[in-house]
């Protein structure tokens, strides 16, 4: 995390204070594939693109969607298992 922290104080960026419980948990999901997550998301831009088309207003507000509740508490085993599930790397 120091080295994230040291990266972003450079010249020319922002200096931000994060939480280290918040970036672990985004570092460590990072590369997951989330199906639901992708799904719902894309609904949601698919409708705002048909109402933007269309006779009715798309959104015009932020979106905000915190998912760090469903994400397990302990560590999780992410080995392989040769299965259609697995994560692709």
């Amino acid at each position: 995390m120091q080295a994230a922290k040291d990266i972003m104080n450079k010249e020319g960026h922002i200096s931000v204070d994060i939480e280290a419980e918040v970036f672990e948990k985004a570092v460590s999901w990072a590369s997951c594939s989330v199906n639901s997550l992708a799904a719902f998301f894309g609904g949601i831009v698919a409708q705002e693109i048909v109402k933007y088309t269309g006779k009715y207003s798309p959104l015009r507000q932020w979106l905000h969607f915190d998912i760090y509740e469903a994400l397990p508490r302990e560590a999780v085993d992410r080995q392989p298992m040769g299965s259609r599930y697995d994560d692709q790397i």
